[in-house]
């Protein structure tokens, strides 16, 4: 969709072995001046992304020049993950108050049901057949 609606419109007439940084870079401000939020932006921005992999990947050209321009910064209530500085000053915090996560009961219990689980199949699967079955003097249907 962001292809069909977006960088083909734009781009679509450029040869692959064309496409520079400043284009691109150029490509993404004018998204930006249409009024698309940064976040679409982004996601324009991966598509296009993508695209160039695959030329580098099918040797259509050396590099991909969309990982050489940094994507618009989102607004603070589109942002999911803490940024770079966030992380770093969690990270650091972390480290200064050698904390213990909180016990999550309702985390812990899938957690040990799923771990005990695997460790069953694994068990099963080591056994003979004959073996697996509850009552060993009963003949298979």
């Amino acid at each position: 969709m962001n292809l069909d609606r977006h960088v083909l419109p734009l781009l679509g007439s450029w040869q692959v072995s064309e496409i520079r940084p400043r284009l691109v870079a150029s490509f993404l401000v004018h998204l930006a001046d249409k009024g698309l939020a940064p976040g679409t932006v982004r996601k324009v921005r991966t598509v296009l992304s993508a695209v160039m992999s695959y030329a580098v990947a099918m040797e259509y050209v050396e590099s991909n020049p969309v990982m050489k321009v940094l994507p618009p910064e989102l607004d603070a209530e589109e942002r999911v993950a803490p940024t770079l500085e966030e992380t770093a000053a969690l990270i650091l915090a972390a480290e200064c108050h050698r904390f213990r996560l909180p016990d999550l009961p309702s985390m812990g219990n899938r957690f040990e049901r799923s771990r005990s689980m695997t460790m069953t199949a694994r068990f099963q699967a080591s056994r003979p057949l004959a073996s697996r079955r509850e009552d060993p003097s009963a003949a298979p249907s």
